[in-house]
């Protein structure tokens, strides 16, 4: 309408179905493209803050569209961005509505949180297995809960009792449902993530003393008291305890999250989903065959940037190589935009890259710097630390000596009182024992890195020509020694080295 009435052209740019909190929208992306190839010189919303609700992300904008003499309105803020105070009017509009936005994030956490805590389904769709209802709880108020889901609730059972078995794997559980066509709760193919997910979590078993004394062990936030693991319902582990906590909840510990009962019935007993679990990490302890490849020397090292799998090495007939995304290449390439990267003009990239940063006169200081530092170890307040430790622990010793040779000379009053005293002083001396361990870990992997860097130092001596001059087995050497990771990206190269 404004435009219509100013005779202006225009172009309609709609972001339907995405958030305002950010400026990552598509459409609007193109609105910019079109900014800056000088096709339109001026972006009008309904309200400033359709844009997007960050402060940051709209003075941004205002600076983007003044580099390319563009500007910024509102059709129902009558605010002209292209002077000081219309600026200063928005600015104050804006942290009012990221306000509003922060305002209503927190409020919609904390509603989970108080729903999951209060023991039913917190959000979202339900796990497969289960479907959602709609229960009353105490207080008349309509709350989310689980019930099984019959059909699905028998191929989790089925998923369990082949992964225990002892040929059982995730690819087994994976080829027999995709083989049976059975769907996923999105009607899509099953992955080994959704799999692995499905066996971890204990939404699916029931709420025994034995699970409680598993989540315990691995230090989980347990919400309920020991007296309410009667095996009769479920549980979830789920949330994050503590703002710091800012990694993906399959990739958070159990330290880092909630454990909660759930009022809702399980599929599989605690006994079978104690056995998964222990195969799991036992299998996890298996060392993987990660850079075991004779055809490239950076296997082991290599990262997709488009999506966070690894990338693997292939070839032809030819003896071509190309490196391939892990993804791309078992769920084909719409599934990832990484293309098949020739092998042989990336491992130059790197080698070149590597012969730079290592020639680098503060790299090189940097290391050396290091090489040449003090051990922990012969820290004196360290060393004192050590000595203060272990004549408590002897002083502590002696004591219970003392006290043991008393009781076989006492009555049955002392006895008593001993028995409390050594066992007060055997804690203590559990802390102190504690406290020594963590220390002579600390001396032994300050000294590891020491002797690290005094290795890299020395080696690092003439890389270019040991570069140059290296055949296959030096250059895995080199590349396992100097580099953390090679991430890939459809237009660049990024190399994460050890120092």
């Amino acid at each position: 309408m404004l435009c219509q009435m100013n005779g202006w052209e225009y172009k309609v740019y709609s972001d339907t179905g995405f958030s305002g909190k950010n400026l990552n929208r598509p459409a609007f992306k193109n609105a910019m493209k079109d900014i800056e190839s000088g096709k339109a010189d001026m972006i009008i919303a309904y309200r400033f803050d359709r844009i997007s609700r960050s402060m940051a992300d709209f003075t941004q904008l205002i600076v983007k569209l003044e580099e390319h003499n563009a500007k910024f309105t509102s059709a129902t803020e009558n605010f002209d961005t292209s002077i000081p105070f219309g600026r200063a009017m928005v600015g104050i509009i804006m942290i009012f509505a990221e306000l509003e936005r922060n305002t209503i994030t927190e409020r919609v956490v904390d509603n989970y949180y108080y729903r999951g805590d209060l023991g039913y389904w917190p959000g979202g769709t339900a796990p497969y297995g289960y479907k959602l209802i709609k229960v009353t709880d105490k207080q008349g108020r309509k709350r989310s809960a689980l019930e099984i889901d019959p059909i699905q609730a028998n191929y989790i059972k089925e998923m369990f009792e082949m992964y225990v078995q002892p040929d059982g794997s995730i690819r087994k559980i994976i080829t027999k449902l995709n083989s049976e066509n059975v769907p996923t709760n999105r009607n899509s193919q099953w992955t080994s993530r959704v799999v692995a997910d499905i066996l971890e979590r204990p939404i699916y078993t029931s709420n025994s003393i034995d699970v409680y004394n598993y989540y315990r062990e691995q230090g989980a936030n347990i919400i309920n008291p020991i007296e309410d693991f009667d095996g009769r319902y479920s549980l979830n582990l789920y949330g994050k305890v503590g703002k710091n906590v800012n990694r993906h909840k399959r990739c958070r510990e159990a330290n880092e999250m909630k454990l909660i009962i759930l009022n809702h019935i399980p599929i599989i007993d605690s006994d079978l989903w104690l056995k998964v679990q222990q195969k799991r990490t036992a299998n996890a302890k298996t060392p993987n065959r990660s850079g075991t490849s004779q055809n490239s020397y950076l296997t082991g090292l290599l990262i997709c940037g488009e999506c966070g799998h690894r990338v693997s090495i292939i070839k032809d007939g030819t003896g071509w190589r190309g490196y391939v995304c892990s993804t791309r290449k078992n769920r084909g390439k719409d599934i990832c935009p990484l293309p098949i990267l020739n092998a042989k003009k990336m491992e130059s990239i790197v080698c070149r890259d590597l012969i730079e940063h290592f020639t680098v006169p503060d790299v090189i200081q940097s290391i050396k710097q290091v090489a040449e530092s003090q051990p922990l170890d012969l820290n004196p307040e360290r060393a004192f630390q050590k000595n203060s430790l272990e004549t408590q622990i002897q002083k502590i010793d002696q004591e219970i000596e003392t006290l043991v040779t008393s009781i076989a000379q006492g009555n049955d009053t002392l006895i008593k009182y001993a028995n409390i005293k050594i066992e007060q002083l055997d804690n203590q001396r559990k802390v102190l024992v504690q406290e020594l361990s963590t220390l002579d870990l600390e001396q032994f992997s300050e000294r590891t890195e020491i002797e690290k860097y005094r290795d890299i130092y020395y080696f690092i001596q003439g890389i270019d020509v040991k570069v140059t001059d290296a055949d296959f087995a030096q250059m895995k050497f080199i590349c396992n020694m100097l580099i953390e990771s090679v991430t890939f990206f459809a237009d660049d190269v990024k190399i994460n080295y050890v120092v």
